[in-house]
């Protein structure tokens, strides 16, 4: 059954399997497809109604349909291409707490905003370039002592090839890195402060989705602890006062966050915590 082959997955890849078959399960309605296949030893479905106890948390007179999270169903799995996202390993372990630390914690601090890059079509990746740094620091026994054979020899001349390519990729970056720096600093003020701002609702904007997505796994298991329900709340107290201090313009609040935080809602509601989210009336 597919939640057997999910146990020799990721926690990420779960995740983006459980998400796909809800989205799936939610289009069909939650009557018309095999419930025992979707569900598999869910605690979350109820056999007396036929209803998922998730997207359906309360009747169906009054419920909320349960929609897929936007970076759930449109950029996880690019997530979890990017290794330099910072949400990317709490969201692999289900790490709430640690998710709201990221929130509250801010965006990484850079000379040249990640959203300026990416209008140059650049991508800055500091850790993989102090990857590649540490590796090179220290060669591999393979290349310190002289081949001993004809195949030895091939495979230092291979890799020899390869750090020569890492040398020439790394000079590029850098001096694509300063070009960009240079045309950063030439922009005017108010320029830069809008990116500035920028970076902070995407961090924020980010981080909602992160936690949405970990929490809709927890809640599916029925096993979202007091602590991870905090994380939650802390995410939505941070969310609400940048949206109230005009971080989050009203604008960029219908167009991305406002769907978000009305679904985490829903998932909050069938988590039984008895406090309401602070959410935008």
């Amino acid at each position: 059954m597919w939640w057997r082959a999910l146990a020799r997955t990721s926690p990420a890849e779960a995740a983006i399997h459980v998400v796909r078959r809800c989205a799936a399960g939610r289009q069909a309605g939650c009557r018309s497809h095999d419930a025992a296949a979707f569900y598999g030893p869910s605690r979350s479905f109820s056999s007396s109604t036929g209803r998922c106890a998730v997207c359906h948390p309360r009747p169906a007179a009054s419920c909320t349909t349960l929609l897929m999270a936007r970076r759930t169903q449109s950029s996880l799995q690019r997530l979890l291409e990017d290794p330099s996202d910072p949400y990317l390993s709490a969201l692999q372990q289900f790490d709430l707490p640690r998710i709201a630390a990221i929130v509250e914690e801010g965006p990484a601090q850079t000379a040249v905003p990640a959203a300026f890059l990416q209008r140059l079509g650049l991508r800055a990746d500091a850790d993989a370039a102090a990857a590649t740094r540490a590796q090179r620091a220290v060669p591999t026994p393979l290349v310190k002592r002289s081949a001993s054979s004809s195949a030895e020899a091939v495979l230092q001349s291979l890799y020899a090839a390869g750090l020569e390519r890492q040398h020439e990729t790394e000079a590029v970056a850098a001096e694509e890195l300063q070009s960009a720096q240079a045309a950063y600093d030439a922009l005017p003020e108010e320029e830069k402060a809008a990116l500035r701002l920028e970076r902070v609702v995407s961090h924020l904007f980010d981080g909602v989705c992160a936690i949405s997505a970990a929490i809709r796994i927890q809640a599916e298991d029925g096993s979202a602890s007091p602590e991870e329900r905090d994380a939650v709340f802390r995410v939505c107290e941070r969310v609400m006062k940048a949206y109230e201090e005009g971080v989050i313009t009203a604008e960029r609040w219908a167009a991305d966050f406002a769907a978000e935080m009305e679904e985490l809602e829903v998932v909050w509601r069938h988590l039984g915590d008895p406090r309401p989210l602070p959410l935008k009336k």
